[in-house]
């Protein structure tokens, strides 16, 4: 073999090993699939107990059935081509603020069966292609903190959902007349103080010296 043919097949090589580098491997815990529409990762009940490193150009991907309990906020912008998230049947509890705000090619989310008690309305921000939200089976306290996230499924009333409170009702069948003392407008709090949810009210949350039912 030549010189000349050395230096191809390294250069070959080199050039795999850098396209691997940019996609990402595939755990080796879950099985990949490449197709035209990138990397379908199937890691169904894998005891995972956190997300795995996954390919870039991951769009479908499976997670259900592991013991995963939370979510990190960097998960979309390292897959901004992810379309497909099912995560079903895990420990996760609550899902930080704009954690898919990088994902907006998401079409599909199956978060049920998980342990999931409050979300907000800039929880599921920027995804404009979403077509279907799963949560059922989750213990959503609907008092006045569903109120954000409740508003935001009202203004999307064609989104597919079984998103339910603890008791069974679900959260768009909540009567407007029982949340809107929840608005926000109708609760002001004065030198730092934030409104809080306590039941079917707001009360404020008193920072340093100040008390009292408006912090003065």
């Amino acid at each position: 073999m030549n010189i000349m043919s050395m230096d191809i097949i390294l250069i070959f090589v080199l050039a795999v090993i850098c396209a691997g580098l940019v996609k990402g491997t595939c755990p080796s815990t879950c099985s990949c699939v490449d197709d035209s529409s990138g990397s379908n990762v199937n890691c169904y009940s894998k005891y995972l107990g956190r997300i795995p490193t996954l390919p870039k150009d991951t769009y479908y991907l499976d997670l259900r059935h592991n013991h995963i309990a939370d979510i990190n906020i960097q998960f979309c912008k390292e897959m901004p081509q992810l379309q497909h998230l099912y995560i079903s049947y895990n420990l996760i509890t609550e899902i930080p603020e704009i954690t898919f705000a990088d994902c907006e090619q998401l079409y599909r989310i199956y978060l049920y069966n998980n342990k999931i008690r409050s979300l907000v309305s800039y929880t599921f921000i920027n995804l404009t292609n979403l077509y279907e939200l799963e949560l059922s089976g989750n213990p959503l306290n609907c008092d006045c903190s569903i109120f954000p996230f409740w508003s935001w499924l009202i203004e999307r009333a064609s989104l597919g959902t079984t998103a339910k409170c603890s008791n069974g009702t679900l959260v768009t069948s909540l009567q407007s007349v029982v949340l809107d003392i929840c608005h926000p407008d109708n609760c002001q709090c004065f030198n730092g103080g934030k409104c809080v949810a306590m039941g079917y009210t707001l009360i404020c949350n008193c920072i340093g010296q100040w008390t009292g039912t408006f912090c003065q």
